[in-house]
């Protein structure tokens, strides 16, 4: 409407404008013609002069209100042109404002997505990497509870091989005297010491140097052991060394007796089990107090001690101090294997063997998937750890590019400015509104003022026209 109002008084004013020359011409035309008239004609020249001073009187108010009205035309069309200027600055404004927020909340949502992805993906890794830590606790807790069954497991297949072995390597000495035992032609015999009884794996070498007595053949008294070397001379089998039991009955109250031993170290008689009690006796008659110390540096200790009740010393591996005071053992393999963690039977079936065998190969089956659980689970969450310091850096990297304090302090400003234009446009439209009504009467009262109909039809263009209607 301002556009129609600013071009219809730009079209009408140079018109009007041009009319009062026009008018003031006609008018002195009109006074020559009535000079005219006059000089022709008195009383037609009264005539018209009394006409003139009509149109004149009549002529007079009108100019005026041409005059007043044009000027307020044009001060209402200056004021409509800066309004709209004004409004036209304020909606882009308002529309910078909204581009510019619009581009740093769209930078703060894709940031804020990326960064909660990010987030997403280290929790997922993180939670992996847990999991698979479990993993591997549970499987190492299975592991380590299996490696004993699995040692014991191999050792008895071992010690199983070598009770084979021994009863196949059995001299001829140590199977006679057994099947005298079996057939009962000579009673009272019991076995081989080592294998009257068991100690645990670790004192196996010290058991083995320390107690040369574990080849002896345990007989019950001297007649028997007379009877067995008899046997052996008469189907000349060689010799044989034998304890006899009724000779060490009067170490009984030795063995029952309590001891302290220097630095709490083991009697290698008390590691000793074995099924009957009564084979106690034979080996404190072979061991008596002999100890056994951790190492050389302990064992030399006690050995060369103060308490002479625990001068024979053996260490874990085989080193050996005798109570006169000599040392022997060394070397790169200890002796070992003449006793067993468990008390051997008398003899061995194949199929026990190969049972033990089986079992043996199950657990080590078992214990090897452990095992690959366990590489499977450390390459796991290694492999989510790693993940997770990839994805922290690059979380980092996001964080990083979040909007700075100016930004959003910018943000802020954008706000205030959106809110103060929306109602700076808001008062320029009502003020715009007020303006057109104002500028719309004016006009009609300019037409008014100025109407001519013979006039009018040449300065008003059809777009005015359309717009009056």
């Amino acid at each position: 409407m301002i556009a129609i109002l600013e071009t219809i008084s730009t079209n009408m004013i140079p018109k009007l404008e041009d009319d009062i020359p026009k008018l003031q011409k006609l008018l002195l035309d009109e006074e020559r013609v009535l000079e005219d008239i006059v000089e022709n004609s008195k009383v037609e020249t009264e005539g018209y002069r009394s006409e003139l001073v009509k149109v004149r009187s009549a002529l007079e108010p009108w100019e005026q209100q041409l005059i007043d009205h044009k000027g307020k035309l044009e001060v209402a069309c200056t004021e409509s042109k800066l309004l709209s200027e004004k409004h036209e600055a304020s909606r882009a404004a308002f529309e910078d404002a909204h581009r510019q927020m619009d581009n740093i909340l769209g930078r703060i949502e894709k940031t804020t997505a990326n960064i909660a992805k990010l987030q997403n993906d280290i929790e997922k890794h993180k939670f992996e990497a847990s999991e698979a830590r479990k993993v591997e606790q549970e499987c190492t807790q299975e592991q380590e509870a299996l490696i004993p069954i699995e040692q014991a497991a191999r050792q008895k297949v071992a010690e199983l091989k070598s009770v084979v072995d021994s009863e196949k390597s059995q001299g001829s000495v140590m199977k006679a005297i057994l099947q005298a035992k079996e057939s009962n032609k000579i009673q009272g015999i019991y076995d081989r010491m080592g294998d009257l009884e068991a100690i645990d794996a670790k004192y196996d070498v010290a058991i083995s140097t320390a107690c040369p007595g574990l080849d002896y053949i345990v007989v019950e008294t001297t007649t028997l052991a007379q009877a067995c070397v008899e046997l052996l001379r008469r189907e000349n089998l060689g010799v044989a060394t034998f304890m006899i039991l009724e000779k060490q009955v009067d170490l009984l109250p030795k063995l029952k007796e309590k001891v302290r031993t220097p630095e709490g170290v083991s009697r290698l008689f008390d590691l000793v089990r074995v099924q009957d009690e009564r084979m106690k006796l034979t080996f404190f008659a072979a061991l008596g107090n002999t100890v056994v110390a951790n190492d050389l540096d302990q064992a030399t200790r006690i050995a060369y001690g103060g308490s002479t009740d625990f001068r024979r010393v053996v260490t874990l591996d085989g080193a050996l101090f005798e109570k006169s005071g000599t040392m022997s053992g060394g070397g790169s393999k200890p002796r070992g294997g003449k006793t067993g963690t468990s008390i051997r039977a008398t003899s061995v079936s194949t199929e026990a063997v190969v049972d033990a065998e089986k079992e043996l190969s199950t657990i080590v089956d078992k214990l090897n998937d452990i095992r690959q659980r366990i590489v499977d689970a450390v390459r796991s969450y290694q492999a989510s750890e790693r993940a997770i310091a990839q994805l922290e850096m690059e979380l980092a990297k996001k964080a990083a590019s979040r909007p700075r304090k100016d930004e959003l302090d910018r943000l802020d400003e954008l706000k205030k400015t959106i809110s103060t234009e929306e109602k700076e446009i808001e008062r320029l439209i009502q003020g715009s509104k007020k303006l057109r009504d104002k500028v719309h009467w004016e006009f009609i009262l300019f037409i008014h003022a100025s109407f001519n109909p013979d006039i009018l039809d040449t300065w008003i263009t059809d777009d005015v026209r359309r717009t009056l209607i």
